[in-house]
């Protein structure tokens, strides 16, 4: 086979993949390498580490997860439960696949009618936490047209199709059971 353009493979002859050893090169190379914590695991098994490490002050909580999900239904909001009692105050989920429905072959051919189990699991875990995420992100976000609002306090980028989710910063979060206050949003946002 023909080495990808710069001769560097993620297949090692011994059969194992260079993408973590490329990634945290590449986190050196950047001088992030006090802000990134690498974690070779499932996501799963990554997010209840970090929330224990958190716990116990061995490191701080994330400012920012990304998820890049399995795609089955129940498992996106599975990983989403546990990436938000991970998560800072104030930090940000975000994951891609908003619209990729169930079934898609790679050969152009989808299967299914709507965004799939992603979609689906975001969209149940945004109307459940509804109370706890910022609505204000799209309303600062209106200027640059990118994203859009699909419910309160949930954002998809038009450009990339990424989802977003901001948990509130514990000085805003509502008293428990009073609703959150909806920040108005600017039309289309």
């Amino acid at each position: 086979e023909r080495e990808p353009e710069g001769g560097r493979q993620l297949l090692r002859p011994d059969g194992s993949v260079s993408l973590y050893d490329r990634f945290r090169a590449n986190v050196q190379r950047s001088g992030q390498a006090e802000a990134v914590l690498p974690l070779p695991a499932t996501s799963v098994v990554a997010l209840r580490l970090f929330a224990l490490l958190a716990e116990r002050g061995d490191a701080p909580r994330p400012q920012v997860i990304y998820l890049d999900s399995a795609h089955e239904e129940g498992e996106v909001l599975l990983e989403l439960d546990l990436a938000w009692r991970t998560i800072a105050p104030g930090g940000i989920i975000f994951g891609d696949d908003w619209v990729l429905p169930e079934g898609r072959s790679g050969d152009g051919l989808e299967g299914g009618e709507d965004g799939g189990a992603v979609q689906r699991d975001v969209l149940r875990f945004a109307e459940a936490h509804a109370r706890d995420l910022d609505d204000t992100l799209g309303k600062r976000a209106w200027p640059t047209r990118t994203l859009g609002r699909t419910r309160p306090g949930l954002f998809v980028s038009y450009l990339s199709f990424q989802w977003f989710l901001r948990k509130l910063p514990e000085s805003e979060l509502p008293p428990p059971g009073t609703a959150a206050p909806v920040a108005a949003s600017a039309p289309g946002a």
